[in-house]
């Protein structure tokens, strides 16, 4: 059995779509790194709390994305 990455298709071929997804799901986190090496935050204590905060904000905002997919796809189904 051999593993397929998270940017291949079942085919194991490389996928623009499943890269593309999965660069801008990973794309908040590593915003949020950069940032807290930057200082944006704050002072650790404070760091800590923006930092839930912020990634309460980016998995809500990937939830409606992921819940949105099936209504558009029959959305747009629907127009043909």
């Amino acid at each position: 059995m051999r593993l397929i990455w998270p940017w291949q298709d079942r085919q194991r071929r490389f996928s623009w779509l499943k890269a593309s997804a999965f660069a801008l799901v990973l794309l908040p986190g590593v915003r949020m790194f950069y940032q807290t090496l930057a200082g944006d935050y704050g002072m650790l204590a404070m760091a800590f709390g923006s930092l839930v905060y912020w990634s309460g904000v980016w998995a809500t905002v990937v939830l409606l994305m992921a819940l949105a997919v099936t209504p558009v796809i029959q959305y747009f189904d629907g127009l043909r």
